[in-house]
Formats: structure tokens, sequence, C-alpha cells
């Protein structure tokens, strides 16, 4: 799914969750989810949802939530914040 950006002249950094229990089962309980974030840009990003390896299952539309905020160091609630963005090292 792609995710459409306002406000940042710069790549924001990106953070996301599943947000909702619709892969849920009587068996087997909730499954295992994670987000997987693409082509972060200025104006927008592409997100994914993905299960275990061991599920092969087609998967229930779930509700990501999301937070994108400047690069940098600040302050919020008087606590010093700093968001930076990793290489894309990690590949599995």
């Amino acid at each position: 799914v792609s995710v459409a950006l306002t406000g940042f002249t710069a790549v924001p950094v990106v953070l996301a969750q599943v947000n909702s229990y619709n892969n849920w089962t009587a068996n087997d309980g909730l499954m295992a989810l994670k987000t997987r974030l693409n082509n972060v840009t200025s104006t927008g990003f592409q997100v994914h949802v993905e299960s275990e390896q061991a599920s092969t299952g087609t998967l229930a539309d779930e509700a990501v939530n999301y937070i994108a905020v400047s690069q940098g160091t600040g302050y919020l609630d008087g606590k010093i914040l700093s968001a930076v963005r990793t290489g894309a090292t990690v590949t599995e």
C-alpha cells in the first residue's frame, strides 16, 4: 500500500505497526505480523504487512498506524529527541 506524506522537505523517519486483529483465529489466536517499509521519500512510502515465514495463508486486511518525523535532534516535553535513519543494511 502506498501512503502519501506532505510537509517534508527531506526524507523523514517513519515508524509503523499493525493496529488491528483481523488475522486472529479461535484455534491459533493472534498471528505474528510485522510491517515492512519501502521507498520512503519526502512525499510518501510503501508499507507491507508480513507474517511469520511458517505461515503460508493469505492475510486479511489489517489497519496500520504510522508516525513520520523529520530527521534531527530536538526536544519534546523537555526531553531530548533524536530521529535518525540507518542505512539499508538489513535484508532479511
